[in-house]
């Protein structure tokens, strides 16, 4: 994996609140809190242990935590990910920038789940990553919408 993300991926910033509900909102289908987007997002941008890095089409929030069976090693965790239509590779860039700050504050692994809507296996192999199991939902509310 290149440890130097892409030069036009940076950290959010609250700067970077509306556009981030923006882009979120266009993946729920109708299902989608925006007062309650806003104030996740703003808090969870001072939490010191989640990092949201940005490209011009895409963005990802990672976050860091020890696991139940292996509490002294630090593992990070894409908590989502949302990206444009016809984003190109920069889902991939805003991965590599999350796997480099991960690598940085110690983790041993980074979970990527597919809970995301986009199929990441293709950008998750190329960083040097592997299939590490499945996503299931159960809808509880007998909503089938997979996002809420």
């Amino acid at each position: 994996m290149n440890a130097r993300p892409h030069p036009f991926i940076r950290p959010c910033t609250i700067d970077d609140i509306d556009w981030m509900v923006t882009l979120a909102r266009t993946h729920y289908d109708g299902l989608f809190d925006e007062p309650q987007a806003r104030l996740w997002v703003t808090a969870r941008l001072k939490n010191s242990d989640m990092i949201f890095y940005r490209s011009e089409n895409a963005f990802a929030v990672g976050h860091l935590a020890k696991r139940f069976n292996a509490p002294d090693r630090l593992q990070a965790f894409l908590t989502l990910l949302y990206a444009a239509p016809k984003s190109g590779l920069e889902a991939y860039f805003v991965l590599q920038a999350l796997a480099s700050w991960a690598k940085d504050k110690g983790a041993t692994k980074l979970w990527i789940g597919d809970s995301t809507g986009h199929d990441l296996g293709v950008f998750v192999k190329r960083l040097g990553g592997r299939l590490a199991g499945h996503t299931y939902v159960l809808d509880l509310d007998a909503n089938p919408n997979p996002h809420g």
